[in-house]
């Protein structure tokens, strides 16, 4: 509220005006994605206002395609969480903007979605798990999906990106990101003696 007042030398007289400073939505897109080609991406996007303008109407949202090698297919572009599915592997970003009917706030979402694997590598879900998990590969870096009760006691349970090993080997890997959904799960490095769920292993997780 500001005041403007007038003096003659004599009176002075006064007067009020109200100035609303809106502010545009502070917008969170969601973490960076890592999926495979035949998984549809969980967008989880939100936005907070400062209330303004006064009344306050509800925030809108809009999915956009910033830049990417595919096509992009949003569920329903104008909701804050949804789904993305993409027509080719690839590094794309999308963008989600925000808007309280005066002002527009945007921020960005990276999403690596896989291709096939190299051809010397397979993946299958070893022993019982609630979920097929998938795996993909794109420059260089794998992308796995699992489910899976644990690994380790008499029986494992989890997602296997792997290739067959004759004599000696090596392998090295990063963990570049782990969606921990569990408390139990884990990524890592193994090695076993077979596919079947009962098999000696060892491993290096996080």
């Amino acid at each position: 509220t500001l005041r403007l007042t007038a003096d003659d030398g004599a009176t002075s007289s006064s007067d009020d005006v109200d100035v609303t400073v809106n502010q545009a939505p502070v917008v969170n897109p969601g973490s960076a994605l890592a999926i495979a080609l035949s998984d549809p991406a969980r967008l989880n996007g939100s936005a907070t206002d400062d209330g303004f303008p006064n009344p306050p109407g509800a925030s809108t949202y809009n999915w956009t395609v910033v830049s990417g090698p595919g096509a992009v297919t949003f569920a329903d572009p104008t909701a804050a969480s949804t789904t993305a599915t993409f027509s080719d592997a690839g590094i794309y970003t999308l963008r989600l903007t925000a808007n309280d009917s005066a002002l527009s706030g945007s921020a960005d979402l990276v999403a690596m979605v896989g291709g096939p694997l190299p051809s010397s590598w397979s993946d299958q879900d070893i022993g019982t798990v609630g979920r097929v998990g998938a795996g993909s590969f794109l420059t260089g870096t794998f992308i796995e999906r699992g489910s899976g009760a644990d690994i380790g006691g008499s029986a494992d349970a989890f997602h296997y990106i792997y290739q067959p090993l004759n004599g000696n080997g090596t392998i090295i890997a990063r963990i570049a990101t782990q969606k921990q959904s569990d408390p139990s799960a884990k990524a890592g490095v193994m090695i076993r003696e077979t596919l079947d769920p009962g098999s000696r292993q060892a491993m290096a997780i996080l």
